[in-house]
């Protein structure tokens, strides 16, 4: 099957984010990681989680597996995840403002933006996927 064009820039897209995903990971446990408040090794597993899931959805998506859409979604999860656990650890580090609202706010808003953002391709996904057997 050939493979479709927003699946080589969805592909290509998540695997760079999972580069940097990886480099984030090592970044946020050296001293300078440290430095910048980035120092909770919580951080840096949710990083390698976001990382792993990204790969396996950039080879989905790249390959047009049938199980890419599965993978698509694992990569959302982890990056929702990530994105909860950094705003929480970055909110009270002081490397982020104080949020003024109650402390969930800024998560909940985070996941609310973040899920609509990235559940846009999921009906081209949908669409150009090769029928099941």
């Amino acid at each position: 099957m050939r493979r479709p064009a927003g699946f080589l820039v969805l592909s290509l897209l998540i695997g760079w984010l999972a580069l940097a995903a990886f480099a984030n990971a090592v970044i946020m446990l050296t001293p300078a990681g440290r430095k910048l408040g980035f120092g909770a090794p919580a951080l840096s597993l949710f990083a390698l989680l976001y990382g792993t899931c990204a790969i396996i959805a950039a080879v989905g998506l790249w390959r047009v597996a049938g199980w890419s859409l599965y993978a698509y979604f694992a990569w959302v999860a982890s990056a929702l995840a990530f994105g909860v656990a950094f705003t929480l650890t970055m909110s009270g580090s002081g490397v982020l403002p104080p949020w003024p609202g109650p402390w969930w706010l800024s998560p909940a808003l985070f996941l609310l933006f973040v899920a609509a953002l990235l559940s846009l391709p999921v009906p081209y996904i949908r669409r150009h996927l090769p029928p099941r057997a």
